[in-house]
């Protein structure tokens, strides 16, 4: 059974769901699953992908929803040589790691992430943040990448110029990299730092050990100054390197992914569309539509955890 049907207004169109009472393919049984969530695809859309209501069919009991991809979307991955994903919350909340502003528990319920998460908030009591930072790397080191990182290092190992650009500090696409042996090939630009990486607040040098269970927060071996998480705060700038690489990087693809970002928080929302003034095809994976819905070229709503394991046997058949 399929079902899908053309948009006459302005090109859009809803992707093809097929399902079959089969084994799904090898990669989607790295996750197992009875149910599939629909996945739309949109072109230039007219109608408000906020209240337009998606395809949402229910499979019977022991049948398995599949996709079926556009051709000229599998044929454009195979040809493509230069390829750029960038990666939000959205991702690493797949491995079950709460989002920034959803981490509050226990103790930490009575404070906002902006009281914790600033300078002035480090400068005010240096201890409470690092105590904050200590109990937020526990909680990662707790978590393991899922599929969708998984299937997003196949992809690198397939496109000869590859970079993915994440807005999670996590490590995960880097933990995924490695499990799959090709850490050294895999570039990641990390536009908001990474949490497993602690430096001086005064001279930035970088350590590689620390003591977390202390009455006081370590200082620096080098200048004594007081160590922090090398994340990028409120009111902090992001890394200038690595937010230079992400714009040319997104100038000069010929494919842009958008997967699991809300498409609002800037600098990186507006990488998206750099990307697409330059002719790159923009492919948006998304839980829910976001303002970059209507400028995507495909459109696919649902877990990248289940549909990017798809996409990658649909086009490369691993």
């Amino acid at each position: 059974m399929e079902r899908g049907r053309r948009d006459d207004q302005g090109g859009g169109r809803l992707v093809q769901l097929q399902y079959r009472d089969v084994q799904p393919p090898a990669v989607l049984r790295l996750q197992e699953r009875v149910d599939r969530i629909p996945v739309r695809l949109g072109q230039r859309e007219k109608r408000n992908p906020r209240t337009h209501p998606t395809l949402r069919p229910q499979p019977v009991a022991g049948e398995v929803w599949t996709l079926t991809f556009p051709p000229e979307l599998i044929t454009l991955l195979l040809r493509t040589s230069n390829l750029v994903a960038l990666t939000g919350a959205g991702v690493s909340q797949e491995s079950g790691l709460r989002t920034f502003r959803d981490a509050q528990d226990g103790l930490w319920k009575q404070y906002k992430p902006e009281d914790l998460a600033s300078p002035q908030a480090f400068a005010r009591d240096p201890k409470l943040v690092w105590d904050w930072y200590a109990w937020r790397r526990e909680a990662v080191k707790a978590v393991r990448p899922n599929p969708g990182h998984y299937a997003l290092v196949e992809i690198a190992k397939r496109v000869p110029n590859f970079t993915l650009i994440t807005q999670n500090v996590d490590g995960l696409h880097q933990l995924a990299a490695q499990t799959l042996k090709v850490f050294e090939t895999f570039r990641v630009l990390e536009l908001h730092g990474n949490i497993q990486r602690v430096r001086c607040s005064e001279c930035y040098t970088f350590t590689e050990t620390w003591d977390d269970d202390t009455e006081s927060v370590p200082r620096c071996e080098v200048c004594g100054g007081l160590l922090r998480p090398d994340v990028v705060w409120f009111g902090e700038a992001l890394p200038r390197d690595q937010l230079e690489a992400a714009v040319e990087a997104a100038r000069s693809c010929e494919v842009f992914f958008s997967i699991g970002t809300s498409g609002v928080v800037q600098p990186a929302a507006s990488l998206a569309y750099a990307a697409r003034n330059r002719g790159a095809t923009l492919i948006e994976i998304n839980a829910e539509p976001t303002p970059l819905t209507l400028k995507a070229n495909y459109f696919f709503q649902g877990k990248s955890g289940e549909i990017l394991p798809e996409l990658v046997e649909a086009v490369w058949g691993a």
